[in-house]
C-alpha cells in the first residue's frame, strides 16, 4: 500500500511539473503601466501653414489636429520661414466623466497663434577708405595669363 502511494505521489509531481511548461504566461505589469491614449489638440496660426510641434515631438502644418497625451500642461510651438517663432501653453483639464462623457478639455481650444513677421536682417555696409590724392592702391595687379 505504501508503494502504491508513493507512485500516485510521484505520477502526480511530474504531472503537476510539465504543467508549467504549456501554461500561458500573464504580464500583469504591462496591463497596469499603460500610457494614456493620445487625444486629438486642435491648432490653427495665422498665417496657415506653421509648423506646429508639440512636446512628444508630433508636429503638423496648420490648420490640423496635434496628437498629444493629457498627462499635465503642455505647450505647442509654432515656427513658419519669415516669421517669428511662438510657443503656446496649453492647460489640460480633467474631464468631468458625468457632465462632459469623459473627454479630455484643453483651454485654449483650438490652440491658435497669431506669427509677427520677422525683422529684416541688419545689412552692414563697409566703409572704403578714400587715398589721399597721389596715393596708390595696395591691391595687387591680376596676373597675366
Amino acid at each position: 500500500m505504501v508503494r502504491v502511494a508513493r507512485v500516485v505521489v510521484v505520477g502526480c509531481g511530474l504531472a503537476l511539473a510539465g504543467c508549467g511548461s504549456w501554461m500561458p504566461t500573464i504580464d500583469f505589469t504591462a496591463a497596469f503601466n499603460q500610457q494614456p491614449a493620445a487625444v486629438p489638440l486642435p491648432v490653427d496660426s495665422e498665417p496657415p501653414g506653421a509648423e506646429a510641434r508639440a512636446p512628444t515631438g508630433a508636429s503638423c502644418r496648420t490648420p490640423c489636429s496635434l496628437p498629444v497625451i493629457p498627462s499635465g500642461d503642455l505647450a505647442v510651438s509654432f515656427a513658419l520661414p519669415g516669421f517669428q517663432p511662438q510657443t503656446v501653453p496649453v492647460r489640460v483639464i480633467a474631464a468631468d466623466f458625468r457632465e462632459y462623457g469623459g473627454t479630455v478639455r484643453f483651454d485654449p481650444n483650438p490652440v491658435f497663434a497669431q506669427l509677427e513677421p520677422a525683422a529684416p536682417p541688419v545689412v552692414i555696409k563697409k566703409k572704403k577708405k578714400k587715398l589721399p590724392p597721389g596715393a596708390v592702391s595696395q591691391v595687387p595687379a591680376p596676373a597675366p595669363q
